[in-house]
């Protein structure tokens, strides 16, 4: 197998030149995309296939299965980038809402579920990412009751999803490239960001978590033990090794594991764009990074 530089699976996160502005009639929008996600939450349930045996195999979605709506809401959206990831947050959040009272009755079925919330986030963090931050901070304070949405799910939704812009903003403060990897990797393999620093041939696996009282930014890096010590390990820090070994043995380069704990009472000025404690807090962590790269180096 030909290994790669962290691409294929993985898409390589770009920020626009300008921030957008949500449009007048956005909650209408979301309204029609809230419904639009029921009916798409039945058809996905009932996706399946029969075996040679006539057994009802259940199909696995991915990416893939939603191009088609993709297209739907960049059309809604029209070239407003900000509005169309919103739309597709909503989506996606929805559907997951939809699936997850009934999806633990099936192992495929259950996993479609959690890979929708993947895709809620990672719609939520381009969200940030494309919105004026003023625009942003409006989102958790929607009122998505009116959608069938309790308000608690839909913040818990969207925080986990501004944990991952801030993070990747941080980052590219430092110079640094970063990517989301597909659907499947990140719940799969417990990784929420790639970052690759290409001078220090340096790349780096990572687990976002939000800290609400943490006023910068914690960091830990997972301890690789051997396999006979791996009982040792949290449940969580098992399987996030396992999909850091997946990922290395398709691409090139040092690939570290991080988890990273980024604060939200460092946010009080600034919503998504890092502050100073932020900034110095990244700082400090490059250097740990560039150390236990190469530790000749410093």
């Amino acid at each position: 197998m030909t290994k790669r530089h962290c691409k294929g699976a993985y898409v390589r996160i770009e920020l626009p030149d300008e921030r957008e502005e949500l449009v007048s009639n956005f909650f209408e929008l979301l309204r029609e995309a809230s419904e639009y996600a029921i009916l798409r939450a039945h058809s996905i349930w009932k996706m399946s296939t029969k075996s040679t045996t006539g057994r009802t195999i259940y199909i696995e979605i991915s990416d893939e299965t939603f191009r088609e709506d993709q297209e739907r809401f960049r059309e809604i959206a029209e070239n407003n980038t900000g509005l169309f990831h919103l739309l597709m947050a909503m989506f996606f959040t929805k559907i997951h809402q939809e699936m997850k009272p009934r999806a633990s009755v099936h192992k495929t079925r259950s996993r479609n579920s959690y890979l929708i919330a993947g895709m809620a986030q990672r719609e939520f963090a381009h969200t940030c990412l494309f919105l004026k931050e003023s625009d942003a901070a409006k989102i958790p304070d929607i009122c998505t009751t009116a959608f069938g949405i309790s308000g608690e799910t839909w913040r818990t939704a969207f925080a986990g999803g501004r944990s991952v812009a801030r993070v990747i903003h941080a980052f590219k403060y430092l110079g640094a490239e970063t990517f989301f990897p597909i659907a499947y990797i990140d719940i799969q393999g417990r990784i929420d960001l790639l970052v690759r620093f290409p001078a220090k041939g340096l790349g780096l696996c990572i687990q976002i978590k939000t800290a609400n009282s943490l006023k910068s930014v914690q960091y830990r890096f997972v301890p690789e033990v051997p396999f006979h010590q791996k009982e040792e390990l949290t449940r969580d820090d098992q399987y996030f090794l396992i999909g850091i070994t997946e990922f290395r043995n398709q691409n090139t380069g040092t690939w570290l594991p991080l988890e990273i704990q980024i604060g939200n009472m460092a946010y009080t000025e600034k919503y998504i764009d890092p502050p100073d404690s932020i900034k110095q807090g990244f700082e400090q962590m490059f250097q740990v990074l560039c150390f236990i790269h190469d530790p000749q180096s410093s």
